[in-house]
Order: structure tokens, then C-alpha cells, then sequence
């Protein structure tokens, strides 16, 4: 998360070298990404994918895609795109994944009308889905 930050704030080469670390310290093998001089996008691409693949299976790959807003309907600027897939001992490169996902749940209707929300209250119905 601290790449993320370093990225999104403007030290991309920063963010860079955390991951660089990272790949390190796991044994991956894979060459550094570091003073490469990678543009944002560039820079963004290889932590998406170092996080899905570094921390799969630890539970924060959810809130990773709805930070990113990937889980979002494709129609309302979410999913996931040019990605590569083995499925059923099949590779399919450029796939497209449409998650969408409700980012949080609406507050029960009961609780609302026993409770109304004021007019600066935080939002009880999910704008996004």
C-alpha cells in the first residue's frame, strides 16, 4: 500500500523500488521494475499485478479491485481488462472481467424508517448499483 501511495503522490520511482523489494525479499526472481522511468499507468500496472499475485490468498484482494473501482458493472466504469486467465487448462490472453459487485449494502429499510438519516448523514443507499 505504501508503493500505492508513493505512486499516487508522484514518487512513482519510490513505489517502484518497494515492489523491487518486495520481489526480493520473496525469492521471485523477476527483474527490477526500479529506475526504469515508467510512466504512472506503467507503474500502476506492475503493482496490480504484484499485489494480486504477491498477496492472493490473504484477503485484501477485494478491497484492492474496490479501491480501484474494478468492482464496479462494466457499464458504470468498472471491470477489468487485457487480462491472461488459465481456465480448464486453457490460456486465454485480452480477457475482460465484469465483477459487478455491490461496494457496501444498502441500510435496511426498517432501520431507516426507525432511524431517518439526516441530511448530512453518510449515504444508505448504494449509489453504484
Amino acid at each position: 500500500m505504501l508503493a500505492e501511495a508513493k505512486m499516487r503522490t508522484g514518487d512513482i520511482n519510490g513505489g517502484l523500488t518497494l515492489i523491487d523489494n518486495v520481489r526480493d525479499f520473496q525469492g521471485a526472481g523477476v527483474a527490477h521494475v526500479g529506475g526504469t522511468g515508467l510512466t504512472l499507468s506503467q507503474a500502476l500496472k506492475e503493482l496490480t499485478m504484484e499485489r494480486l499475485g504477491a498477496l492472493a490468498f490473504r484477503g485484501l484482494s477485494y478491497f484492492d479491485l474496490r479501491r480501484w473501482g474494478w468492482t464496479y458493472a462494466i457499464a458504470n466504469g468498472g471491470g477489468r481488462y487485457g487480462c491472461t486467465i488459465l481456465y480448464k487448462g486453457n490460456v486465454y490472453t485480452n480477457a475482460i472481467f465484469d465483477y459487478n459487485f455491490m461496494d457496501y449494502w444498502d441500510v435496511p429499510g426498517d432501520e431507516t424508517a426507525k432511524n431517518p438519516p439526516s441530511g448530512d448523514s453518510a449515504p444508505v443507499m448504494n449509489a453504484n448499483y
